[in-house]
C-alpha cells in the first residue's frame, strides 16, 4: 500500500515525457531534414493513382501534427479530471490506450510524410507512404493495446 503514491507519480511522469517526447518527435522531425524537403509537402495521396494530390507548406505539415497531438492530450486530460481520483480501470486504460496509439500514429505518420517527400524538389514528385502508412497504422494499434492491457493488468495485481 505504501507504494501506491511513488506508483501514481511515476505513471503521471511517465505520461508527461511522452506527451512532451511526442511533441517534439513530430514538430522536429521535418526541421531536422529541412534542406532536403520541398517548400511544400505532399500530405495527401490518391487512392486510385497512389500519387500525391494534395498538399501544405512545410511550416504548417511541421506544425500540425504537433498542434493535433497538443489537442488528444488536453482532451484525455480532460477526461481524467473530470472522472476524478476514483476513475475505472477502463478510463485510466482508456486514457493510456488514446495517448500511446495517438502518440505512435501521428510520429508514424509524420514519419511518412518526411520519407515520402525526403530529396524531391517539388511535393508532386513525392513517393507513395503506403507502406510507411501501414506499418504506423498497425504500431499504432498495438501500442493502445498494450496501454489498454498495461493498466488492466496492473489494477488485477
Amino acid at each position: 500500500m505504501g507504494d501506491r503514491p511513488i506508483r501514481k507519480n511515476a505513471v503521471r511522469w511517465g505520461a508527461g515525457l511522452w506527451a512532451v517526447g511526442v511533441l517534439a518527435t513530430v514538430t522536429c522531425l521535418p526541421w531536422a531534414v529541412r534542406p532536403r524537403l520541398p517548400e511544400r509537402l505532399a500530405t495527401h495521396w490518391g487512392g486510385g493513382s497512389g500519387g500525391p494530390d494534395d498538399s501544405m507548406p512545410f511550416w504548417a505539415a511541421a506544425f500540425l501534427p504537433g498542434l493535433i497531438w497538443a489537442v488528444l492530450v488536453l482532451v484525455v486530460l480532460l477526461v481524467r479530471w473530470r472522472a476524478g481520483a476514483g476513475a475505472s480501470v477502463r478510463s485510466r486504460a482508456g486514457a493510456a490506450a488514446a495517448l500511446l496509439s495517438g502518440g505512435v500514429f501521428l510520429a508514424g505518420a509524420q514519419a511518412c510524410v518526411v520519407l515520402a517527400n525526403l530529396d524531391h524538389a517539388d511535393w508532386r514528385e513525392a513517393d507513395s507512404p503506403t507502406v510507411w502508412a501501414v506499418a504506423a497504422g498497425l504500431s499504432a494499434a498495438l501500442a493502445g493495446l498494450a496501454g489498454w492491457l498495461g493498466v488492466a493488468r496492473g489494477r488485477a495485481r
